[in-house]
Formats: structure tokens, sequence, C-alpha cells
């Protein structure tokens, strides 16, 4: 893939700025004859169309990490205090894979606590997702097929090569076919507030099996991508409520697809929000460096980072508030961090309890879930 957009980026962008329908530009970007040369995959079973793929690179081309290797928070120079990193705890440790490293290797298969997961990071969707990688009590490896569908990646599991897609987590052909992955919640924050708050907890950088990466600067490849106003790939109709590549923190809250977009959470810092009758806020801060933006994080544009949590808390429901860069609940008075930890007052060592959320680009969150609620002010 990484290959494949470094020749054809030129004509991508020229293509947009005339603006030629990106669709109609396939047939020359990608591989639209499916081929299926060395694969083993079952294609009789299957959950889309076939002429929906396009093959964009060799499988593996762009190579998963199978062997992470991890450090403390304050060790790593290549990594600049606004780097965002993918946030997981299992069994009260933390763990964070930094997307600087995501956007080369785009799956990390890991053990975390004895508990199997497969870190994943879709550039084009801008999708970061935490899966189980154990299916049917068997644990799956997972590779980049060099496959895209809807702009976003295709996973391939190297025990049955069935094909998943990434951004539902869904098995889309192959022995696996229509099986979902279990999601394991994770939140984005930048590397400043992880070593605040988790000086011992671990942060990948880089894979045993790899020693020669580097991960100092960006893919030049998806430089300014996320200024771009359609993505790569992308052929189906778009929902126009919000434009195409705007971030959006989105959850399923009682079976309900929800959407926050950034530019409003920038603006409010602080949602409270009633979905299907369930409390809910938002939290935001700023301090999270776009790495779809400059080759530097450095130079990146702020797009913050954002966690939705459940406001139900020992039999109250908390409402919560912005004021001097901080966030406070009205009932107690508590001050609370983007981990959704009260830090001050009378609630001090409480948490809230974290919706499955994760922040995506507009077009691939509404693609599959169209009867989305986007939330406005109110």
């Amino acid at each position: 893939m990484r290959k494949f957009l470094s020749q054809h980026s030129d004509m991508v962008f020229i293509l947009a700025m005339t603006g030629v329908f990106l669709g109609a530009g396939i047939v020359v970007l990608g591989q639209r004859v499916l081929s299926m040369s060395g694969w083993h995959t079952d294609m009789e079973k299957r959950e889309m169309q076939l002429e929906e793929i396009i093959t964009v690179a060799e499988r593996d081309e762009v190579m998963a990490i199978h062997a992470p290797l991890f450090a403390a928070p304050h060790n790593i120079a290549w990594l600049s205090p606004e780097s965002p990193l993918m946030v997981v705890e299992i069994a009260g440790k933390m763990r964070a894979y930094p997307l600087a490293v995501l956007l080369y290797h785009e799956v990390v298969n890991d053990t975390f606590q004895g508990v199997p997961i497969a870190v994943t990071y879709c550039p084009m969707c801008n999708s970061a997702i935490v899966y189980s990688r154990t299916v049917e009590n068997r644990v799956l490896n997972f590779g980049v097929s060099g496959k895209v569908r809807h702009s976003g990646f295709i996973m391939w599991d190297k025990e049955t090569e069935s094909w998943w897609q990434q951004f539902t987590g869904k098995a889309i052909m192959g022995v696996y076919a229509g099986t979902m992955l279990d999601i394991i919640p994770a939140k984005v924050v930048n590397l400043a507030v992880f070593a605040e708050f988790y000086p011992d907890g671990e942060v990948l950088i880089g894979d045993a099996e790899q020693p020669w990466m580097m991960y100092g600067t960006l893919f030049e490849d998806f430089i300014g991508y996320d200024s771009r106003s359609e993505p790569f790939f992308y052929e189906t109709a778009a929902d126009t409520r919000l434009p195409a590549m705007e971030r959006v923190l989105a959850a399923v809250i009682n079976e309900q697809p929800v959407a926050y977009p950034f530019g409003l959470l920038a603006q409010q810092q602080v949602v409270n929000d009633v979905v299907k009758e369930m409390p809910v806020v938002a939290f935001w801060q700023p301090g999270a460096a776009s790495v779809l933006d400059h080759y530097s994080l450095s130079y990146s544009r702020d797009v913050g980072m954002a966690v939705l949590f459940y406001r139900d808390l020992e039999g109250q429901t908390l409402t919560f508030y912005h004021a001097n860069g901080t966030i406070m609940d009205k009932e107690t008075g508590s001050t609370w961090n983007i981990f959704g930890n009260a830090i001050t007052g009378t609630l001090k060592g409480k948490a809230l309890v974290q919706a499955t959320c994760f922040p995506h680009f507009w077009f691939a969150w509404a693609n599959a879930h169209p009867n989305t609620l986007v939330y406005t002010h109110r």
C-alpha cells in the first residue's frame, strides 16, 4: 500500500484539486481485478461483493507487528509530548501504542496481561480500534492484506486466511465470514497526559522482528491527508450531514450509534448528553497532534483528544462542566481528568465507566452506521 500511494500520490491530489470525482479514477489508482493468487481464502463464504475490493499492495507489504517492544513513557526521545497514543487498560495495567508507529504497521499483535489483542489503525479512516484476537477459543494472528474496501483496509488472519474489515471488526470473507471480533475499550490521548498519570505505563517503540524501522517522522504519503475533502479509494454515497473528513468521537449506546464532531467538542470541551435514556459525557482537551498533517508531529496541527463516559456513578447522575482548563462536576465539585478519573474533591479516586468509543473520520462511521445521531449544539 505504501509503495502504491508513493507512486500515485501526485495523481490523487491532482484529481482532487481539479474536481474530478475520485471514484471515476479508481480503475487507475487501484487494481480492480481481484487477484487471489497465493491466497487460500474460502471465497464462497463472504459478506460483500467482490467488486467492492480494491488491491493497492501485495499481502504483508505493510508488515504488522508480531513481536512488540515497549519502553517507559519518559524514555522515548523520538516521541513528542503531543504524540497521540492509543491507550489500553487491562487488569489495572496501562499500555500505549503511538499512532506514529501504527501508521507504518496498521496492526499490532500483542498479548497484554494474558489477553491476546490486536491494536489496529487505519490512516485512511483515522480509525484506531483494539480487538480481542481470540475467536471461538482460538487465538488469531493478523496481517495486512493489501486490500481496501470503502476506503478502509482489510486484515487477514494467518490461521484461516479469512479477511476482516478493520473498521468494523467483521470477517467479510473466508471461514469466519460474518463473525465479529470483540472490541477492547481504549482511548486516544497524548504522550504528555499518559506520562503524567501513568509514569509506570508501557509505550510501544517497535517490533523485535523489524529492528530497521525508524519512527521519527510521519509517513510521507499521508502528509496533509486529513485536510483533503475526500478520502482515498472511496466511491459510496456520502452522508453530507458532516464533511467526509470531519473527525468524530463515535460510539454505540444502547444500540444507538452516535457521533460527536471534534469541532463542536473543541468549542464546548465538555458535552453532557442523554442517548436512549443513558446519560453520557464527552470530555475533550487540546494537546494531541494529527498524524495525518505534517511530516513532524511538532509542526502538525492540534486536533485534541476526546473520550466518552457514562455519567452515572454510585447511584447518582453527575453533570460536568469546564472552567479555567478544568473539568468539574456540579454535584460534588470534584475535578476530573481525560481518563475519567476524579483527581480532587469528594470523589477523588473514583472513576467513570468509559463507553466503547473511538475517533474516526465521519465518512467511515456514517457508512457503517447510517442511522447515527449527530450531536449538535444544545
